[in-house]
């Protein structure tokens, strides 16, 4: 089966409390199947929209990773 591993940054201005905050992160992510070989052939720094659940990286892991079920490439 097709995995693309891959880390992602996010950036944007959330609303928390009546008052503007800015967030900006990275997270580790996976892809698998079909939608790892589509994120394989995006170029890096490609502008993505994701959609996927949260989950441990490993069966006995504490950390989370975003595990990719599908995306939409953002135009600019």
């Amino acid at each position: 089966m097709p995995v693309v591993e891959l880390r992602l940054r996010h950036a944007s201005e959330q609303v928390e409390a009546g008052r503007p905050r800015q967030l900006g992160f990275e997270v580790d992510a996976a892809a698998f199947g079909e939608v790892a070989k589509a994120l394989a052939r995006q170029p890096a720094g490609a502008l993505i929209r994701i959609a996927g659940f949260l989950d441990r990286k490993g069966p006995r892991s504490s950390q989370l990773a975003l595990h990719v079920t599908d995306y939409a490439l953002i135009e600019e």
